[in-house]
């Protein structure tokens, strides 16, 4: 991730998708409020303080402890430790881990799906609903990280198995079980469209690059739109807090 000179703002539009992606996916699920956006808070800030510098970082590690306390504080849900504290095991391991590294991918999507369903809990969802939401964005944020590492040939997987997956678990959690919004699995319809029509060519230059960002920006704004209609049309009765 790249950070702009004087601020601590990363410049890759695609990290703010998928971290926006998880938070108002959280939000969602578990129902607009004020502990659902301090929690939200909490987990904008941390994930923010990865790529802050020296004591801008300890500033935001701060802001988010302060949140996350203040979330648990005014929901009394001591279930909120729970994904705060694998946040935290997570966001030291993406810390320590090389940049580009296998482990540091796979930090980055715990990390988000579990700021999904520390988000979705703390907004007053069931532990229903934060487990499958975190499980359906690690499914799409697998996929898109996959897209992007076989476009730039980092990777010999094909990409839009993970986008399959994603959609057959997701119609297999709503339809088997209730668990699940019944429309859920359309989310994942335009990242399996992106991913089977991927080119074959390797981008080079700068905006070639930042064509394959925005395209990825677009796949998780359309999969956000699609979850939270989900979510709004045919919110299942186990996600009632």
């Amino acid at each position: 991730m790249t950070m702009g000179h004087k601020t601590a703002v990363r410049r890759e539009t695609g990290a703010w998708a998928m971290l926006g992606t998880a938070v108002l996916a959280g939000l969602a699920a578990g129902g607009w409020g004020r502990p659902g956006l301090l929690a939200a808070l909490a987990t904008g800030a941390a994930l923010w303080a990865v790529q802050a510098p020296g004591a801008r970082r300890w500033l935001l590690v701060t802001a988010a402890v302060l949140a996350g306390v203040a979330a648990l504080l005014v929901t009394r849900r001591l279930g909120l430790l729970l994904p705060g504290g694998i946040g935290a095991v997570l966001l030291a391991l993406r810390l320590c881990l090389r940049r580009g590294s296998w482990g540091e991918q796979l930090a980055g999507i715990g990390l988000t799906a579990t700021a999904a369903a520390g988000v979705a809990y703390a907004a007053g969802g069931t532990v229903t609903a934060t487990v499958v939401v975190a499980g359906l964005v690690a499914a799409h944020q697998t996929g898109g990280i996959l897209r992007v590492r076989r476009a730039t040939g980092r990777a010999e997987v094909a990409p839009f198995w993970p986008e399959a997956a994603g959609l057959v678990a997701a119609f297999l959690l709503a339809v088997g079980g209730g668990l699940a919004p019944p429309f859920s699995f359309l989310a994942f319809l335009p990242g399996l469209w992106r991913s089977l029509g991927l080119p074959a060519v390797r981008p080079h230059g700068r905006e070639e690059f930042r064509r394959l960002g925005r395209a990825e920006t677009a796949v998780s704004v359309a999969f956000l739109v699609l979850f939270i209609l989900a979510v709004w049309v045919g919110r299942p009765m186990s996600w009632r807090g």
